[in-house]
């Protein structure tokens, strides 16, 4: 009862008081007003005389962005903005981005400063492409070549022009291939070639680089091994390669200089292909420059493809001067393509065989008397000598100590069928100093004297177990090699000399047998144990391997020879001919039967 009296008298008290405006209106009138609030987000409804917010008008032809869909709007609303100041076109404001470096700046202005960037930045390209380094001299400063113990070694280099033209598609029978691709082709033919001709056991002594060249270069493929993945590495660069730009024959010149002087082998063989004229003069001069920097281990060919007018000369002239052959391929055949480089790769072959197996000459020298060393007379002045020993691990050369005064006879006091000997002193010990009876090529020096470090490696091993057979046969004897070292001596101060040394050995000397068949006849127990060893080598090792070449003073040997089924042990080694010719002149003896 009480709310509803206070409601009544509440209703009273509205009914009677003056009414109090929402909205506090302007002398206007109504049209003024109308147009007024309009424009605003405030709309005066002028019946009521209250207020209620109006969203806003969003005006949908304005560029801004991302669209976004249009809020929804009372029809009424619409009805008014049908008529008077809102259905006017508004004024298009220009689009506001911010550059977070310049500021802000409209549209027009971003467009063309885009289209300006990009034009310097084309005009930049293009300037620094018809202004590519020019070489006109190559680095061949501290040039090395292979040490002495390294087996023989070779790099193929493809160096392969990159230039714009070679994306034409003008290559007959090659189902559309370009001229770069069916380059790479060709490429892989080589390969396969060589994997065929290289014996297997030298495919890591051969390795190959792909250089492309235009105004810069690129290296795709640097010194990898000879083998099968070589093939899909070539495919792979191929697929990624992209021809472009003019021709520059120095830029790929120099970088293969550089990787001849980061992969010291025995030859450089470099297959150049082009097929236009280069913006440049100076690659017949760096051609003259690597021929001299490599004397006898440096070949460049030449390929020419496509139609190359007056370069005809110019190619030529580089093959001749890079000790190598020009190829004209002007025809732009596949097939005659994949010959040109089987005929380059059959060039290789030959050039690498006639490289690794040189004929050697041999040295006549004066000759002495193997006591002419007891005489004070004849003993050549005093070197810095350098002991090296044989690791059969890694099958290399390890120093030992450092240089120490050794001195030389003059003339040698022996002669073989492969070395001379001479006398070698060092602290007092008299030594046996060997050195081959060839002409030997300085980067074979060293490697000369390794097959027979191996032949006394593996002598003494089997010594070893030979002697442990006869102790528990209950003989009382057992047979000795004598340790063997390299010693270098320096001639001048990048000059040297390599000789095999073994302790002078003081008595009778024997020899028991040979490597060609031949035995002593003699009948007492050191030629019996002699030649039992040399029948005890052979079964042991399963028939693959043989000691022969015996001889010494009493059962102290010196420098034997191996035979083996590979052949691996020097010229000496005659492998399975050599085990027939002493099996068929060898009788076994109470010795063989003790061990066998």
């Amino acid at each position: 009862e009480n709310m509803k009296q206070e409601r009544a008298a509440n209703v009273d008290q509205n009914t009677t008081s003056q009414p109090r405006p929402v909205f506090a209106l302007p002398t206007l009138s109504a049209s003024q007003m109308k147009r007024e609030f309009l424009g605003n987000r405030t709309i005066i409804d002028l019946t009521t005389r209250t207020e209620r917010i109006q969203p806003p008008i969003i005006d949908l032809t304005l560029e801004t962005g991302p669209s976004i869909s249009p809020p929804t709007v009372p029809s009424t609303q619409l009805k008014r903005s049908a008529t008077g100041p809102l259905n006017q076109t508004p004024t298009k404001r220009p689009k506001i981005e911010t550059d977070t470096k310049q500021g802000p700046k409209n549209k027009a202005e971003k467009e063309d400063g885009s289209k300006t960037g990009a034009k310097n930045k084309k005009e930049n390209e293009k300037q620094e492409h018809t202004k590519p380094r020019l070489v006109k001299t190559l680095n061949l400063e501290n040039v090395t070549f292979p040490t002495p113990d390294q087996p023989f070694s070779s790099h193929i280099i493809f160096l392969l022009d990159n230039s714009g033209s070679m994306r034409k598609r003008d290559i007959d029978g090659s189902n559309g291939l370009s001229r770069s691709e069916a380059v790479f082709q060709s490429c892989q033919t080589f390969i396969e070639q060589q994997l065929q001709s290289v014996p297997r056991d030298e495919y890591k002594n051969t390795f190959c680089s792909v250089v492309m060249f235009n105004e810069t270069t690129d290296i795709l493929i640097e010194a990898a091994p000879l083998d099968i993945q070589l093939i899909e590495r070539i495919k792979e660069a191929s697929k990624k390669n992209r021809p472009r730009l003019g021709t520059y024959f120095t830029v790929g010149l120099e970088t293969a200089s550089e990787l001849m002087k980061r992969y010291p082998v025995h030859l450089h063989s470099i297959t150049f292909l082009t097929d236009g004229r280069p913006g440049d003069n100076w690659s017949l001069s760096l051609v003259g420059e690597l021929a001299r920097a490599y004397p006898g281990s440096f070949k460049l060919d030449t390929i020419g493809i496509g139609k190359m007018d007056g370069m005809l000369e110019l190619l030529t002239d580089l093959a001749k001067a890079g000790n190598g052959t020009f190829h004209d391929c002007f025809e732009a055949n596949v097939r005659k393509m994949e010959a040109t480089f089987s005929a380059v790769s059959t060039t290789f072959t030959s050039t690498r065989t006639t490289i690794s197996t040189k004929k050697k000459e041999k040295i006549n020298l004066d000759m002495e008397d193997a006591d002419a060393w007891k005489l004070p007379s004849g003993w050549s002045h005093w070197y810095q000598g350098l002991i090296l020993t044989y690791c059969a691990d890694n099958d290399t050369f390890t120093p030992k100590g450092t240089e120490q005064p050794v001195s030389l006879r003059e003339k040698p006091f022996a002669k073989g069928g492969e070395r001379y000997a001479y006398h070698l002193r060092k602290h007092y010990i008299h030594y046996v100093a060997k050195e081959s009876i060839y002409d030997e090529a300085y980067n074979d020096r060293l490697r000369f004297h390794k097959s027979n470090a191996k032949s006394h490696f593996f002598a003494q091993n089997m010594a070893t177990i030979f002697n442990s057979k006869l102790e528990k046969a209950g003989v009382q004897h057992s047979i000795q090699f004598v340790d063997s070292i390299v010693i270098r001596i320096r001639l001048s101060p990048s000059t040297f000399r390599y000789l095999s040394c073994e302790e002078w050995l003081e008595g009778h000397f024997t020899k028991y047998n040979s490597n060609n068949g031949w035995l002593s006849e003699k009948e007492d127990f050191k030629n019996f144990i002699a030649q039992a060893f040399t029948h005890f080598s052979y079964e042991f090792s399963g028939k693959r391997s043989m000691v022969c070449d015996i001889q010494g003073v009493g059962l102290k040997f010196t420098d034997p020879q191996i035979h083996s089924v590979d052949k691996e042990f020097g010229r000496g080694d005659l492998g399975q001919e050599g085990f027939e010719q002493f099996m068929a002149s060898h009788k076994c003896n109470e010795f063989c039967r003790a061990v066998l």
